[in-house]
C-alpha cells in the first residue's frame, strides 16, 4: 500500500493505516479488496487493465477473472455502487475498468519525528472548504436549474489562496455522485498555456473524449464540430486525420466558435454536462469569445460552465475577460460565486475540524484569522508551521499549544512568501534543485522534460516528485502519453504561488540552461509532430535565447493558430517572432524568414485591424520587398493578393489595379489556376469599381469558368469570401449598368444560392450585400427584404463590416421610400464609420444616397455639397462606377427633381449648369458603355430639352438609347424613358 490519503464522494482511503472510511466511521474490508480500490482511485479516470491489477494485487499468486469479478462487486457494495449506472467503478468491456468519481490526494505532509502528529492533523479535506457551505449551496442551486434545461455559466472569483479550485473539487464531487452528469475541465496555464487558442477548451475535449465511447465521440465532433477534431489527431486514424484536416483548413473564427456551441448542445441532450474552466485570468481571446457565446445563447441546454479567475489579474492585466464579465453580469447571462476572505467563526470551525480534541484557548482563532487576514492558503501554511515547530502538538488524543498565546503572536509570519521559502527550505537540496526546475518548465509538468533539465535519469525524478507530493508541495495531474506511446507522469505545484518563488529565486543563467534542455527533450519526443506543442517550445527557446529555433517555433505556433482562426493569438506569437528575428545575422536566411512571417503577419493583422489597416500596407510592403530581393519567392502571390485588396479597400484604385496586374502576371507566369482564379476575381473586382466594364467582365467570366465549388471552396477561408460567389455577384453589378437588368437580377441569385450551398456566412453576407445594391438601383420591392436579411444575418455571425455595410443599405433603402429623415443619418453614421477603419470603398454610392436623401427633404445646398464631395473622391481614387450617376444626380439636384414644385423655378443659369452635368453623365457612360446610367441621364436631358420647346433634338437623343433594352422593360428607369419617348413622338 502507498501513503497517501485518497477522498472522494464522502470516503477516504486512508493507505497508512489500511483503513476505509466513510465519513468518520470505519468501513470493514478485506486487505485484497482495498488494495484494488486504492489502485483504481490513484488512477481516476484511467483505464486499469485486469493485468495491471492482478500484477499489482495479486503478485504472488496465480488467479482468475472470476477473483478480480467477486473483489469489484465487494467494491460497489460498499460504495453503493451500481454497475447499470455507475458513480465510482465502470467496466471496459474485455478489458478492466475505470474509477470515474473525482479523486482528491490528502497526502501527510510532514516526515520525522512528529509524523503521527501531523497524519492525525491532516482530515480528508473538508476543513480546505470549512466557512464555504453558502457557496457550496449556490452552486448545487445553479445545478438543479441546468439538470431543468436551464443552460447556466457562473464565475467562481477570489484572490490567490481563496480556495477556489478547492470549492469547485468538492462541488465536483457533489456531482459525480449523481451518477448521471458528465464533468468535463480545462485549465488556463500562465506559463507557455498562456494565449495558446481554445487551449483549455480542447483539454476538455480530452477529458471527455476519455468518458465517451470513441464510436460515439468522434462521430458527434465529425458532425458538429469537424475543425475541433481536426486539431486532435489522436482520436484519429492518420489518413482519416489528414483528410480531414484539408477540408477544415481555413475555417474562419465564427464557423469555429458555431461549430462548438452546436457540439455542446448535442452533447447535452444526450447528458448534462458540467464544463470547467479553470484560472480564466490567464485565458485566450478565443476561449473568451467562446464562454461568452454559451452565456449568450438562449436555446435550452443541459450545460453548467464554471469559470474562475482572479479578478485583480483582470484589472491589472487588462484582460478582455473583465469586459465580458461585465456586460454579462449586466444582462443577467452569468452568475457569480465570489469567495471572501474566512471569518473569525469559520477560522474557528476550521480549528475545531482540524484538531477534533483540543484545548486552544478561544483567542487563537481570532489570532490566526487575524495573522492571516483569513486567507485559507496562509492559514494553512501558518498552521503547519505551528506544527512543524511544535508549537502545537498532541498528548494522548487532545491536541494543546506548548506556548502561551502572546509568545504565539510573536512567532507569527506576516509574509506568505517566508511561509513559502520555509516549506520549501525543509526539502532535501536535491529536491529544491528539483522543484526549481520544475518552477522553469510551468505550473505543470511532465517528468521526462524535468529531468532532462537536471541531465538526469527519469525514474529518479519520479521518485522525488513522489516524495514532494508527500510533502504537499507537488500533486499528481495524471499520466500522460507521449507521441511514442510511452507513459509519463504529470505533477503540478499545489499553488501557482509555490512555482512563482522559486523561478524567482533561480538566477537567470540556471534558468536559460534549463529552459534549452527542456526545449530540446520535448522536441526529441515528439519528433515531426510539433505543432501541438509549437507555442510551449517557443517560449522555452526564447526564454533560453535560442532566438533561431524560437522562431521557428513561433512561426509554427501562428500558423496553427490562424488555421483555428485565432488571429488574435496568431498576432502575438508573430510579433514575437519578428523580434528574434531581428537578432538573427543579416543574409538571405534572415529575410527569408522575415519574409514567411510578414505574409502570416499581413493575414493576421488584416483580420483584426481591417483590410485597410496602415500597418496591413507596412507588412506587405516589407514582404514584396524581400520577394523581390530573395527572388522568385512562392509567397510573392499572397503578397500581392494582400497589396491589392489593401489599396482597393482604402479606394487608391489606381494602385490597386497597378499592384492587380502583377498578381495576375505572376499566377501567369506560374501557370496555376486556383493562382488565376484568385488572381482574375481581384483584378476584376478592382476594373469593375474604376468603371472599365468591359476589361472586367472578361476577367471575371475567366474567373467563374475556372471556378469549381469542390476544388476551390477552401479559398473561402484563406481569403475571406468565396471567388465562384464573387466572380458572380460582380458580374452582376456589370449586367445592371451595361443595362441588363433581368441578367443583374439572375447573376445575383445564383450567387446567393451558391453562397447558401457553401453555407459559409461571410461570403453568404458578401452576396446579400452585392445583390441589395443590383435590386436598389433597379427600383424594385426585393431591396428591403434583402436589406433585413443581411442585418440578420451580419448581427447573428457578428460581422462588423458587414453590419456597417447593411445599415447604409437600410439608411439609403428608408430614403428611396421617402423617409430621409430616418434613413440620412444612418448613412452618414454608417460611412463615417467605415472611414474610421481607413476604408472608403463604395463611398461614391454612399454619398450619392446621402445626397439624394438631403434633395428630396429639400436642402439642395447639402445634397450638392454631398454630390461635390463625392465627385471629388471620383478624381483622388478613381472609383468611376458611378462617376456617370453623380454627374446626372448634379443636374436632378440643380432642376430640383427631387421636389417636383421647384422644377420650374431654376433659371436659365441653373438650367445650363443642369444640362451641363447630364451631358458629361452621357459622356462618360457612352465611353464605359454604362447604358444604365446612360438611359437616366438622357432621360433627364431630354426632359429638359423638351421643356425647352426642343423635342426632335430630345427625341433623337433618347429613343435609340431606348431601343438597346431588350430586357428589364418593367424596370422604372426603362418605363419612364420610354413614356418620354411616347410622348415625344406624339
Amino acid at each position: 500500500m502507498g501513503d497517501a490519503v485518497l477522498s472522494f464522494a464522502g470516503f477516504r482511503i486512508d493507505a497508512p493505516n489500511g483503513r476505509l472510511w466513510r465519513g468518520a466511521e470505519p468501513v470493514p474490508v478485506p486487505p485484497k479488496v482495498l488494495s484494488v480500490l486504492q489502485h483504481l482511485a490513484e488512477r481516476p479516470q484511467q483505464l486499469v487493465t485486469k493485468a495491471d491489477l492482478f500484477s499489482h494485487v495479486w503478485a504472488e499468486t496465480v488467479v482468475g477473472d472470476a477473483v478480480l469479478t467477486v473483489a469489484i462487486g465487494e467494491i460497489r457494495k460498499l460504495l453503493g455502487d451500481d454497475p447499470r449506472t455507475p458513480r465510482f467503478i465502470e467496466t471496459v468491456h474485455r478489458r478492466g475498468y475505470r474509477f470515474i468519481a473525482p479523486v482528491r490526494n490528502d497526502a501527510p505532509a510532514a516526515t520525522g519525528a512528529h509524523d503521527e502528529e501531523h497524519s492525525a492533523a491532516t482530515v480528508s479535506g473538508a476543513s480546505w472548504i470549512v466557512g464555504r457551505e453558502a457557496e457550496l449551496a449556490a452552486l448545487d442551486a445553479i445545478l438543479e436549474r441546468t439538470l431543468a434545461g436551464e443552460r447556466q455559466v457562473v464565475f467562481v472569483t477570489g484572490a490567490p489562496g481563496l480556495g477556489k479550485t478547492t470549492l469547485v473539487d468538492a462541488f465536483l464531487e457533489q456531482v459525480a455522485a449523481r451518477g448521471s452528469v458528465r464533468i468535463a475541465k480545462g485549465q488556463c496555464l500562465e506559463h507557455y498555456g498562456a494565449g495558446e487558442a481554445y487551449l483549455p477548451l480542447f483539454e476538455a475535449l480530452g477529458t471527455l473524449a476519455q468518458e465517451i465511447a470513441p464510436d460515439q465521440f468522434v462521430p458527434l465532433l465529425r458532425r458538429f464540430a469537424p475543425s475541433w477534431l481536426a486539431q486532435m489527431p489522436k482520436l484519429l486514424e492518420e489518413d482519416d486525420f489528414l483528410t480531414l484536416l484539408r477540408t477544415t483548413a481555413g475555417i474562419g473564427p465564427e464557423r469555429r466558435l458555431r461549430e462548438m456551441l452546436d457540439a455542446l448542445e448535442e452533447l447535452t441532450a444526450r447528458a448534462p454536462l458540467v464544463l470547467v474552466l479553470e484560472d480564466l485570468h490567464w485565458s485566450d481571446h478565443c476561449t473568451i469569445e467562446l464562454l461568452a457565446a454559451l452565456a449568450r445563447r438562449r436555446s435550452a441546454a443541459r450545460l453548467l460552465v464554471v469559470g474562475t479567475y482572479r479578478p485583480a489579474d483582470l484589472v491589472t492585466g487588462g484582460h478582455p475577460l473583465a469586459a465580458v464579465t461585465q456586460e454579462l453580469l449586466a444582462r443577467r447571462q452569468c452568475r457569480e460565486v465570489a469567495l471572501r476572505l474566512l471569518e473569525p467563526d469559520a477560522v474557528a470551525a476550521y480549528l475545531a475540524e482540524r484538531f477534533p480534541a483540543n484545548d486552544f484557548p478561544f483567542e487563537l482563532s481570532a489570532l490566526l484569522q487575524e495573522r492571516t487576514d483569513g486567507n485559507p492558503l496562509f492559514m494553512v501554511h501558518l498552521v503547519e508551521e505551528w506544527i512543524a515547530a511544535r508549537h502545537i502538538a498532541r498528548t494522548g488524543d487532545a491536541w494543546h499549544l506548548t506556548r502561551p498565546l502572546d509568545e504565539l503572536r510573536g512567532t507569527v509570519s506576516t509574509s506568505l512568501r517566508t511561509l513559502i521559502e520555509q516549506h520549501v527550505g525543509r526539502a532535501a537540496p536535491e529536491e529544491q534543485l528539483l522543484l526549481a526546475a520544475a518552477s522553469v518548465i510551468g505550473d505543470e509538468f511532465a517528468v521526462g522534460p524535468l529531468a532532462a533539465a537536471l541531465d538526469g535519469d527519469p525514474i529518479e525524478a519520479e521518485r522525488r516528485c513522489e516524495s514532494l507530493v508527500v510533502r504537499e508541495l507537488l500533486e499528481r495531474r495524471g499520466i500522460e502519453r507521449a507521441p511514442d506511446g510511452a507513459l509519463a507522469s504529470r505533477y503540478g505545484f499545489r499553488h501557482a504561488l509555490y512555482r512563482s518563488v522559486l523561478h524567482e529565486r533561480t538566477p537567470i543563467g540556471q534558468r536559460q540552461q534549463w529552459h534549452r534542455r527542456v526545449a530540446q527533450e520535448i522536441e526529441r519526443r515528439h519528433g515531426s509532430d510539433l505543432a501541438p506543442v509549437a507555442a510551449e517550445l517557443a517560449l522555452h527557446f526564447e526564454q533560453g535565447r535560442d532566438d533561431r529555433s524560437a522562431v521557428r517555433h513561433l512561426a509554427l505556433a501562428a500558423q496553427t493558430a490562424i488555421l483555428r482562426s485565432a488571429h488574435r493569438e496568431a498576432l502575438g506569437y508573430l510579433t514575437r517572432a519578428l523580434a528574434a528575428a531581428a537578432s538573427l545575422a543579416e543574409g538571405p536566411e534572415r529575410d527569408r524568414t522575415e519574409l514567411v512571417l510578414r505574409v502570416a503577419l499581413g493575414v493576421a493583422l488584416s483580420a483584426t485591424q481591417g483590410y485597410a489597416a496602415p500597418e496591413v500596407e507596412e507588412t506587405y510592403t516589407r514582404a514584396l520587398a524581400l520577394c523581390r530581393r530573395i527572388g522568385g519567392s512562392d509567397e510573392a502571390f499572397s503578397t500581392l493578393h494582400g497589396l491589392c485588396r489593401f489599396y482597393g479597400v482604402r479606394a487608391d484604385f489606381a494602385v490597386a489595379i497597378e499592384v492587380g496586374d502583377e498578381l495576375y502576371r505572376h499566377a501567369e507566369e506560374r501557370a496555376d489556376p486556383a493562382m488565376l482564379l484568385e488572381a482574375s476575381w481581384a483584378k476584376g473586382t478592382m476594373l469593375v469599381y474604376r468603371g472599365e466594364l468591359a476589361a472586367a467582365r472578361r476577367l471575371l467570366e475567366q474567373g467563374l469558368a475556372l471556378y469549381a465549388p469542390q476544388q476551390h471552396g477552401s479559398h473561402a477561408y484563406v481569403y475571406g469570401q468565396d471567388p465562384g460567389v464573387a466572380c458572380l455577384s460582380y458580374l452582376s453589378w456589370i449586367e445592371l449598368v451595361t443595362g441588363h437588368p433581368d441578367g443583374a437580377v439572375r447573376r445575383a441569385d445564383e450567387a446567393i444560392a451558391l453562397a447558401r450551398d457553401l453555407g459559409h456566412p461571410f461570403t453568404l453576407a458578401f452576396a446579400l450585400h452585392h445583390a441589395v445594391l443590383v435590386h436598389q438601383q433597379r427600383g424594385d420591392g426585393d431591396a428591403g427584404t434583402l436589406v433585413d436579411e443581411l442585418l440578420a444575418l451580419a448581427s447573428l455571425e457578428q460581422f462588423p463590416f458587414w453590419s456597417t455595410m447593411a445599415s447604409i443599405a437600410q439608411g439609403g433603402q428608408r430614403i428611396r421610400d421617402d423617409r430621409g429623415d430616418e434613413g440620412r443619418p444612418a448613412v452618414e453614421q454608417g460611412i463615417a464609420l467605415h472611414r474610421m477603419f481607413g476604408a472608403d470603398i463604395g463611398s461614391t454610392y454612399w454619398l450619392a444616397l446621402l445626397a439624394e436623401g438631403h434633395a428630396r427633404s429639400g436642402a439642395r445646398v447639402d445634397a450638392l455639397r454631398v454630390v461635390d464631395e463625392a465627385l471629388a473622391l471620383v478624381d483622388r481614387g478613381q472609383e468611376r462606377l458611378w462617376e456617370a450617376d453623380l454627374h446626372r444626380l448634379r443636374g436632378d439636384v440643380l432642376l430640383g427633381a427631387f421636389a417636383p414644385a421647384a422644377k420650374h423655378d431654376a433659371d436659365a443659369r441653373t438650367r445650363a449648369d443642369a444640362a451641363a452635368s447630364y451631358e458629361r453623365a452621357i459622356e462618360i457612360a457612352r465611353a464605359q458603355d454604362a447604358r444604365l446610367w446612360l438611359l437616366r441621364a438622357a432621360t433627364r436631358l431630354a426632359w429638359l430639352w423638351s421643356a425647352q420647346r426642343k423635342k426632335a433634338r430630345a427625341l433623337e437623343l433618347l429613343a435609340p438609347v431606348v431601343d438597346t433594352f431588350t430586357e428589364g422593360l418593367a424596370a422604372p428607369d426603362v418605363r419612364e424613358a420610354a413614356s418620354l419617348v411616347r410622348r415625344l413622338r406624339g
